[in-house]
């Protein structure tokens, strides 16, 4: 669609998960999946497109 994204974005407070430059809007994913923690119920791998 066009959006263009930085992830993980250092220089502003909580380094946010994702970050529109134009629009300057920020977004922090917490859940499981997004963060894969370690031996954590939650995280599942996919059954589809696991290339991607």
């Amino acid at each position: 669609m066009g959006f263009q994204f930085r992830l993980h974005k250092k220089t502003l407070p909580g380094s946010p998960d994702i970050f529109l430059p134009k629009y300057r809007s920020a977004k922090s994913v917490r859940g499981c999946f997004w963060h894969r923690h370690q031996s954590c119920k939650y995280t599942i791998t996919q059954k589809t497109r696991q290339d991607h």
